[in-house]
C-alpha cells in the first residue's frame, strides 16, 4: 500500500513519519498529499460523475457540471452517496466532502447540513468567475475575491526595465486567456472587462503596450507569437543540452571539467 493515514501520521514507501501537529499548510508535502488522495478518489468513482459534462479538483477546491437542473435533494443525495464512497475509500471518515450549489437569483435556504446555497449572480471558483449571458451561455472571467486588493510593480522599484515592460504583457495575457465570454469577450476592450485591474496598472505606472486591446486581438498575438518562438526552436540545430552542477570540493576547476566534457563528446557548443 503506497499511501495509509493514520491519525497525524503518513505512511509513504514503509516509512512511517510522525506529525505531531499536522501536516504543514502551504508545505510541499501537503500539497503532495492533497492530489495523490484526490487524483486516487476521482479515478476510484468515476461512475459518480458519469452524467457530468466537467468534473475537476485543484487540491480541496472541486467543480462538477451536472447535465441539466439538480434541485437540492437530488444533489444532496448525490453527495451523500459519494461521501460514503469516499468513506469506503480511505477507511476512514476524516475526509468529508461539502457541497455548494449554484443558484442564482434563487435565494433559499438548504435544509442540509452539508450542503449550502449560492444565489449570487456570479460564480467564484478558485481565481475565475462563472456567470451566464444574457442568452443563457456560460460566461468565464477573472474574479476577485472579497476584499482583494490588486497591487502590481511599483515604478520606483529596482528592477530591470524588462521587468517592467513585463508586468503589463503578462497581466493582459492571463486576463484574455482566461475570459470566455460567448459573443461579446473578443469584442470588449481588457479595461472594460476588468477596471480594478487596468486601475491598477495605471497606479504602478505599467501600462501594457499597446494600451488595453481587444482580447481577440491579444490572443492572436499572443497565438502569432508563440508559433513564432516553436519556429525559432525548430531552427535550433543543437538537440542536447547540458546543465551541469559541481561541489566546492572538487579538486578539478569546473572550466577544465567543461572542457573535458567537450572534447569527449565532441560538442561543437558549450557556454560555461
Amino acid at each position: 500500500q503506497l499511501l495509509t493515514f493514520q491519525d497525524k501520521y503518513y505512511e509513504y514507501d514503509g516509512d512511517l513519519n510522525p506529525e505531531s501537529k499536522g501536516l504543514t499548510i502551504e508545505g510541499y508535502e501537503s500539497a503532495w498529499l492533497a492530489d495523490l488522495v484526490a487524483s486516487y478518489v476521482l479515478e476510484e468513482s468515476r461512475s459518480f460523475f458519469a452524467d457530468c459534462l466537467f468534473d475537476g479538483i485543484y487540491r480541496d477546491d472541486g467543480l462538477v457540471i451536472f447535465r441539466g437542473r439538480k434541485t437540492p435533494i437530488q444533489l444532496s443525495r448525490w453527495l451523500r452517496r459519494f461521501q460514503t464512497r469516499v468513506n469506503y475509500l480511505t477507511d476512514d471518515e476524516s475526509l468529508q466532502f461539502t457541497g455548494v450549489l449554484w443558484s442564482p437569483g434563487k435565494p433559499v435556504d438548504s435544509p442540509f447540513r452539508k450542503l449550502t446555497i449560492d444565489a449570487k449572480m456570479e460564480f467564484h471558483y478558485l481565481d475565475i468567475s462563472l456567470f451566464w449571458t444574457e442568452k443563457d451561455h456560460l460566461g468565464i472571467k477573472v474574479g476577485l475575491k472579497p476584499n482583494q486588493v490588486l497591487s502590481y510593480l511599483n515604478s520606483t522599484s529596482m528592477h530591470p526595465p524588462h521587468v517592467f515592460r513585463a508586468v503589463g504583457k503578462g497581466v493582459c495575457s492571463r486576463l484574455a486567456t482566461l475570459t470566455q465570454i460567448p459573443g461579446l469577450s473578443n469584442r470588449c476592450r481588457i479595461d472594460s472587462l476588468y477596471p480594478e485591474h487596468a486601475e491598477a496598472l495605471r497606479k504602478s505606472d505599467n501600462d501594457p503596450h499597446p494600451k488595453f486591446p481587444k482580447v481577440k486581438a491579444w490572443k492572436q498575438q499572443a497565438a502569432a507569437e508563440a508559433a513564432e518562438r516553436k519556429n525559432r526552436r525548430s531552427r535550433w540545430s543543437r538537440k542536447v543540452f547540458f546543465c551541469i552542477g559541481f561541489s566546492l570540493l572538487w579538486s578539478c576547476p569546473i572550466h577544465r571539467i567543461l572542457k573535458r566534457l567537450k572534447q569527449r563528446f565532441g560538442l561543437k557548443w558549450l557556454r560555461y
